[in-house]
């Protein structure tokens, strides 16, 4: 199975524009020192299995800000909005850029209470975390 996800670069305070986003698992998202990015992963809860991170994060150049899950709303009958249950839905990992680097973030696949067992699934995303350009935003 193909899992499906997103990246989204937000600047802050240009909640106007739409985000960068990257679908491409290969390609390093690249991001500016003191901007979050969003690392969305498609997940279903109801089977057990749940992302989390393969590796601690090298703090010096990102920190984990958040992760929630957010579940796929679907519109039923006369547009009312419901859940199924069981349904997939997305994680989302809310990442801040601290300085300047390269680091992998690696997400594991797994249920959290089975042990010695390898992962359904391993994501690895590359990060450049580049200086604020001068010259940017007025002061």
């Amino acid at each position: 199975t193909t899992v499906t996800f997103d990246v989204r670069v937000r600047k802050a305070g240009s909640m106007d524009k739409e985000p960068k986003v990257y679908d491409n698992p290969e390609e390093e998202i690249e991001v500016e020192a003191g901007l979050e990015f969003a690392i969305a992963l498609v997940s279903n809860p109801s089977t057990g299995y749940s992302w989390q991170l393969a590796e601690p994060l090298d703090e010096s150049v990102v920190e984990l800000v958040s992760s929630e899950f957010e579940k796929k709303k679907v519109e039923g009958e006369e547009g009312e909005e419901g859940e199924i249950v069981g349904a997939p839905g997305e994680e989302v990992w809310v990442f801040e850029a601290i300085s300047e680097g390269e680091v992998e973030i690696e997400f594991e696949y797994v249920r959290s209470w089975e042990t010695d067992v390898a992962p359904e699934e391993t994501k690895t995303f590359k990060v450049k975390v580049t200086a604020v350009e001068e010259g940017e935003g007025g002061h």
